[in-house]
């Protein structure tokens, strides 16, 4: 139905911006005052929401280089997953900064049931 549907010809779609442009099309109503394209709609707004790219892949990749060195290469794949986590923990809450991290009895306390 979309595929047939024709565009007015004084709506000039082609400078139009991509929300703009299927917020237009997904009001669309048909004869019954229905919205002509439910179903799409639906499609619409679950590929919005894909990602466009892999650069969280790529940062991963990235991260792991660095974790990876030449000198720690016998790195298993449990410790390298530890040291990821650490350093992704002290990023989110202390700025990258090990210092400024509080060290607290619960802190503690979860230390030594990890080892």
């Amino acid at each position: 139905m979309y595929l047939l549907d024709e565009i007015d010809p004084e709506d000039n779609m082609e400078k139009v911006n991509v929300d703009d442009y299927w917020s237009k099309v997904l009001e669309r109503r048909n004869s019954v005052d229905n919205l002509k394209f439910s179903t799409l709609g639906k499609v619409v707004k679950a590929c919005r929401v894909l990602s466009h790219g892999n650069s969280d892949a790529e940062r991963s990749f990235s991260a792991n280089k660095l974790t990876v060195t030449p000198q720690r290469a016998s790195l298993n794949q449990e410790t390298i997953n530890a040291i990821r986590l650490v350093k992704d923990a002290l990023r989110i809450h202390a700025g990258g900064d090990a210092t400024k991290i509080k060290v607290t009895s619960a802190l503690l306390q979860k230390t030594v049931q990890h080892i």
